[in-house]
């Protein structure tokens, strides 16, 4: 990205300016955190359900108990902010590295570049970040799933998110023989 000094090369602008939500209303650092590619949701290696913002006691962040102001300076979203500004990966992010690592352009790297060309200036964000990953950065960019009825069948989406796609995967998830992507899948 030209004429933007990233703290980091695994920096991405999304846990300083964007919240994403489930379906159930878990939250999450962005609709690809915890996405299918990563592995299986349940995934056991980073406590279940990656991507999920947890709460302090590590339960799921959720709008069915919390609020969205709770989430955004808790100890899970502070840790996302400084593993990237000291140039680690967090477990919900592996998507787009990996997407990255094969040659491909990452959510991370359009969503930051957008956002760095579109008025969000790199050093009023990071002044405005504390040493423990807290920030006092605004929420500008909410992606809130009200429920699974969609009649689209976007690619993307998974049966967790749209309706649509409940039909196409009882009809792919038998035909496959690979465990792998049997686990993703489910």
């Amino acid at each position: 990205m030209p004429d933007h000094k990233l703290p980091s090369d695994t920096f991405c602008i999304l846990p300083w300016i964007h919240l994403s939500t489930r379906p159930d209303g878990s939250m999450r650092v962005c609709c690809t955190a915890n996405a299918s590619s990563v592995g299986a949701t349940n995934d056991k290696e980073h406590g279940g359900r990656v991507g999920i913002i947890k709460t302090e006691d590590g339960k799921p962040a959720n709008l069915n108990t919390s609020d969205l102001e709770s989430a955004w300076n808790n100890t899970y979203y502070r840790s996302v902010r400084k593993m990237m500004m000291n140039g680690e990966k967090p477990a919900s992010c592996l998507k787009c590295y990996k997407e990255e690592a094969a040659g491909h352009r990452s959510k991370r790297q359009w969503e930051t570049e957008y956002w760095l060309n579109n008025g969000i200036n790199i050093e009023e964000l990071m002044g405005e970040t504390y040493d423990d990953g807290s920030t006092n950065s605004k929420l500008r960019y909410i992606d809130i799933r009200m429920g699974t009825k969609c009649q689209l069948g976007c690619v993307m989406c998974s049966p967790h998110d749209s309706s649509v796609w409940v039909k196409d995967w009882k009809g792919l998830y038998p035909q496959f023989s690979n465990e792998s992507l049997k686990e993703t899948m489910n």
